[in-house]
């Protein structure tokens, strides 16, 4: 295995494998609690958004693309290799409803019905006007095609260069430029205008739940 093959490889052992898909496995193997008779914390929300990251982020790899355009990518394999049960508009309802909505709020719409365990029989079933999204069913169909597209980009050598220097950036540099702007922020912290604070803080940046 050539050295632009190996860091590949090891980046997806250790970030993907390691830490994003050894988190969902730690989710799964906790004690299940039903949200049936009122259960709070049950991780089915922290397990979709963990998810919907790990789709965004392969699709990157995949493609070099970023955002909603990565995730198309991802799920060209998704329909093609899991179940052509995750449409176009399923999709469409990852990005907005699912991957947007819980990284900037941590809710979802009524229109989505969501549990770590136990919904696997409704599956993306739409049913009264909600689509059922079962955690672990769709866990296990995310590590079948993280198994796919690792082995399509380590076998892939076209653009291999692109991807590993992309990894880098995203590994080293992004982490120090997101750590310099932290810092920034808290050093000029006694310089944000009064105006801009309101009874429920700084204003626009926090939304009622």
């Amino acid at each position: 295995m050539d050295d632009n093959k190996t860091i590949l490889n090891e980046y997806l052992d250790k970030y993907v494998k390691g830490y994003l898909i050894g988190d969902l496995e730690r989710m799964m193997d906790l004690e299940y609690h039903s949200a049936a008779v009122g259960t709070n914390g049950e991780l089915g929300y922290a397990c979709l958004l963990v998810i919907s990251v790990g789709m965004e982020l392969l699709g990157s790899l995949l493609s070099g693309k970023r955002g909603k355009s990565a995730l198309d990518s991802f799920w060209t394999v998704f329909q093609g290799q899991v179940s052509d049960k995750y449409t176009d508009s399923i999709r469409d309802m990852f990005w907005v409803a699912i991957r947007c909505k819980l990284a900037h709020m941590y809710i979802l719409t009524n229109q989505i019905r969501t549990e770590r365990k136990g919904l696997s029989s409704k599956h993306l079933q739409q049913i009264n006007g909600q689509t059922y999204i079962d955690g672990e069913t769709l866990f296990k169909d995310f590590c079948n095609v993280y198994e796919i597209i690792k082995a399509k980009l380590l076998n892939d050598s076209s653009n291999l260069e692109a991807r590993v220097k992309s990894i880098r950036f995203e590994v080293n540099q992004r982490s120090e430029i997101v750590t310099s702007a932290l810092v920034n922020s808290i050093v000029g912290a006694h310089e944000i205008d009064p105006n801009m604070i309101g009874a429920s803080g700084i204003k626009g940046t926090f939304s009622t739940r």
